[in-house]
């Protein structure tokens, strides 16, 4: 249910008008929901979504009320771990 409700949220915030740090807290969001439930590839995916939206706005990040100042390097540190996992279940064995 978590899943549908973060997806309707972020379609309704993209129609009004793209990326904002709303949208990338969504996909954030969106990103530990779709990991929790073994989805690594969309879990991937929404937090690459989420961090660049980070890197590319540092100031709408700043305003931000409430964000604990080590949150986007902590969930680069995860992004790195979601990549190797996702590397990891791409692979296949040797001969196949």
């Amino acid at each position: 249910h978590a899943q549908a409700s973060y997806e309707a949220a972020l379609q309704i915030l993209l129609l009004r008008g793209g990326q904002s740090p709303e949208v990338a807290w969504l996909y954030d969001k969106l990103a530990s929901v779709k990991e929790s439930s073994g989805d690594i590839a969309g879990a991937r995916g929404d937090l690459e979504k989420a961090l660049t939206f980070w890197k590319n706005h540092p100031l709408a990040n700043a305003i931000e009320p409430g964000v604990p100042g080590n949150h986007i390097a902590r969930r680069e540190e995860d992004f790195k771990r979601l990549t190797r996992v996702h590397e990891f279940k791409l692979r296949t064995p040797p001969g196949a």
